[in-house]
């Protein structure tokens, strides 16, 4: 029921495995239409079920390791973060 940024989450899509989670917390910041699947909170177990199986089936409409790379790869976003605080400074 509750979550913040999860990083065991991050660390799925960085190896292009596509999440099915729901909808608390931070977790809408990395499950999305390019990841995986973002569920009610409250989801039945029928709906739960159903999401296994169309992820299972429908593998190649998920794109997780790209949205790692654009968002979540600290190799890329810390030399940007300091740039950033360069130009601020």
């Amino acid at each position: 029921l509750h979550e913040g940024l999860p990083v065991s989450m991050m660390e799925a899509i960085s190896f292009d495995i596509p999440i099915i989670a729901t909808n608390v917390g931070g977790v809408s910041e990395i499950v999305n239409s390019e990841t995986g699947i973002l569920l009610d909170v409250n989801s039945s177990a029928n709906e739960i079920a159903a999401a296994i199986l169309y992820l299972q089936n429908h593998t190649e409409y998920y794109h997780p390791r790209k949205y790692w790379e654009n968002n979540f790869n600290a190799a890329k976003n810390y030399p940007h973060f300091i740039e950033e605080c360069l130009l601020e400074s």
